[in-house]
């Protein structure tokens, strides 16, 4: 326990604590004087005086370092005070934080050396802490909880290996005060939707990230928000976003808004990555010339529904309806289930299978309407295909493995149509301009039935076809 009074040494003297060492002293009351001190990474220090600090005597031509390598927790309730401050003279005061760091109170806090250092956490879950050493670096976290303020006013960098998040506020003094990020920005911390807020200006390095939590389309509730009341924010480095388990952004959903500035947004991201729920999943830019934002452009929804129901309802797909991105991935356990096309619809591919077999059937039955596939799509041979009515066209090749039945249907569109089971028409299809139906199963024909070609369809029986 250390309530008062100095500890002096020889300038090469160092003091080391490696277990709990309470300092409930008054403001300025306990200072080292020329002597280092490091607390071990065993070592607890609390400071649980209404203003209790821990002083570092500077004099000229000497040095006072205080290496916290273990913990140091702040409960002091008086308004300006110093956790950590130089006293007599700044020169030669370093504050260096290699563990952690942990403000409680609800008071209005300073941190005053001649340098200070964050390599490892400075939490704040209460109150704020002003920044106001002689030369501060960032390269460990900052963990800011909701309500509480760390100020550094004029700017400071956030280093290839800092990391600010949380939900509190970072001010580096408004307008044009600049942080320069080139760690991480993680608004509500990891794996939590919320909002960080700056009060600043910001520039993102070429290695820097934002990273962003999504578990719905509501900003600060269900993804995170970074938002910045300051002159300019310039994008760069990386855009990281995650889907939190369970959740998956629909193609239906509209422009997350990620950033807002007061000022302009400028610039933009190297690259956005995307760590998904299930399935993939690629996020484009929307970015406005105040805010930074992003849609699900391209990857997989999946068919959800079980039973007879339809393709165009969007929470039949775990993504949402299909879009000429996305590729419609039909791979139910449950069946028998058939998905019924009725309505226009297009797919960049079309992906069905029937795992197991037997009673477990998917079937696509196409009565009316459209579907355009982009690339090459396919049905395994345990699922079953219908069309009996519409139109199917796009550049992509349509390939049926299993049992196929075709009507009235209209095939367009440059790519083939390839059957290798048994096609039982019940009907007349047509095929109409360059596209070519290449059968290598068994085609029966019913009376009455006709097959239709117009305008160069091809029509190739192979080898083993019937």
């Amino acid at each position: 326990t250390w309530t008062g009074g100095n500890i002096f040494g020889t300038d090469s003297s160092t003091m080391t604590t490696a277990g709990t060492v309470a300092m409930a002293g008054a403001q300025g009351a306990t200072r080292l004087s020329q002597r280092d001190w490091t607390n071990l990474a065993s070592g607890i220090i609390n400071l649980t005086g209404i203003a209790s600090e821990i002083s570092l005597q500077g004099a000229a031509s000497t040095t006072t370092l205080f290496t916290n390598d273990g913990a140091i927790n702040y409960s002091g309730t008086t308004a300006g005070a110093w956790p950590v401050a130089w006293r007599s003279s700044v020169t030669g005061t370093t504050f260096i934080n290699n563990g952690s760091f942990t403000k409680t109170s609800s008071s209005a806090t300073l941190l005053d050396v001649g340098a200070f250092t964050n390599a490892g956490t400075l939490s704040l879950s209460a109150g704020s802490l002003t920044e106001q050493s002689n030369t501060f670096t960032q390269s460990g976290t900052m963990n800011l909880a909701s309500g509480t303020t760390f100020t550094r006013s004029g700017g400071f960098t956030n280093s290839a290996t800092g990391i600010i998040s949380g939900a509190g506020t970072v001010s580096v003094g408004g307008g044009a005060n600049l942080l320069t990020n080139n760690g991480i920005i993680r608004p509500g911390g990891a794996g939590t939707a919320g909002g960080l807020n700056l009060t600043g200006s910001i520039t993102f390095g070429a290695g820097a990230v934002l990273e962003i939590d999504l578990a719905g389309t509501t900003p600060l509730t269900q993804h995170d928000q970074f938002n910045v009341t300051g002159t300019t924010v310039t994008l760069g480095g990386n855009l990281n976003v995650i889907e939190l388990a369970g959740y998956k952004a629909r193609f239906s959903d509209g422009t997350y808004v990620v950033l807002n500035n007061t000022g302009t947004v400028g610039g933009s991201f190297a690259a956005i990555n995307a760590t998904v729920s299930g399935g993939a999943a690629t996020f484009g830019a929307a970015n406005t010339g105040t805010t930074a934002g992003i849609n699900l452009t391209s990857g997989t929804t999946s068919y959800i529904a079980t039973g007879a129901s339809n393709w165009n309802i969007g929470g039949n797909w775990d993504r949402g309806t299909p879009t000429a991105n996305a590729d419609a991935i039909i791979d139910l356990g449950s069946g028998p289930d058939t998905i019924t096309i009725s309505t226009a619809e297009s797919a960049r591919s079309l992906i069905v299978t029937s795992p197991g077999g037997g009673a477990n059937i998917n079937t696509v039955a196409m009565t009316g309407g459209s579907l355009a596939l982009a690339q090459n799509s396919s049905l395994d041979a345990n699922s079953v295909l219908s069309m009996t009515g519409g139109s199917l066209g796009g550049a992509g090749s349509l390939t049926a493995n299993g049992a196929v039945t075709l009507g009235g249907t209209n095939f367009t569109g440059g790519g083939s149509f390839n059957t290798s089971g048994t096609t039982t028409l019940n009907g007349s299809p047509s095929f109409n301009g360059a596209v070519t139906w290449n059968n290598s199963g068994t085609v029966d024909i019913g009376g009455g039935d006709r097959i239709l070609m117009y305008n160069g369809a091809v029509l190739n029986n192979l080898a083993g076809g019937i």
